[in-house]
């Protein structure tokens, strides 16, 4: 019989909640060591990317904490002759929290300055659209009460422009529709003109 070997690899699971109305906010665990043995031949064919774990939470309806066990039908692996010997950690507990939807205005996230003696007028900035529609956790979601574009660069300027940039989305947000703000950043020159009296 041929002979077998065993490897340790690191993988990353994938949290799938029991439905779109929760959502995964907490794991104690994203990465995990599990020890494979497999014949010799199938030694090479080995790599992390033909491993995947991934574990759909069930019979959950509320948010809360929750445990559950990795198990053998958590993995798809690369040919039926690779065996589990070991999995750590074996136990996961992860948070769920419910999915709201919340409406939040958009703030333009500056990077730089303008060149010396020009400012941004913060008071004529126009955006569209200048509010968005946002999903994710209700925790983060009742805490935010604004939402950043990526950063725009202002270094050097000396004009005003118009530029459609992205909303910046964390992991756990997604913006509903279109994630882009179309913006009008006005540029003015520090001083203006005074008169001086004779």
């Amino acid at each position: 019989a041929e002979e077998s070997v065993e490897m340790t690899k690191t993988i990353p699971i994938e949290i799938v909640p029991p439905s779109p109305k929760l959502s995964v906010v907490k794991s104690s665990a994203s990465l995990f060591e599990v020890t494979f043995r497999s014949p010799r031949h199938l030694f090479t064919a080995f790599s992390s990317g033909s491993i995947s774990v991934r574990h759909k939470i069930e019979g959950v309806q509320t948010p809360g904490e929750y445990t559950f066990n990795v198990g053998l039908s958590d993995f798809s692996l690369p040919a039926p002759e690779v065996r589990i010997v070991r999995i750590s950690p074996s136990v996961v507990t992860v948070t769920l929290d419910e999915v709201i939807v919340k409406k939040l205005p958009v703030q333009v996230e500056f990077a730089g300055e303008p060149a010396f003696g020009y400012r941004v007028d913060q008071e004529a900035i126009e955006l569209d659209p200048n509010a968005v529609l946002v999903e994710g956790p209700k925790a983060v979601l009742e805490k935010m009460d604004v939402i950043q574009t990526e950063p725009v660069q202002l270094v050097g300027r000396v004009r005003s422009f118009r530029r459609t940039v992205r909303i910046h989305q964390s992991p756990e947000l997604r913006v509903v529709g279109d994630a882009v703000t179309e913006m009008q950043i006005p540029i003015k020159a520090e001083f203006a003109e005074r008169e001086f009296p004779n």
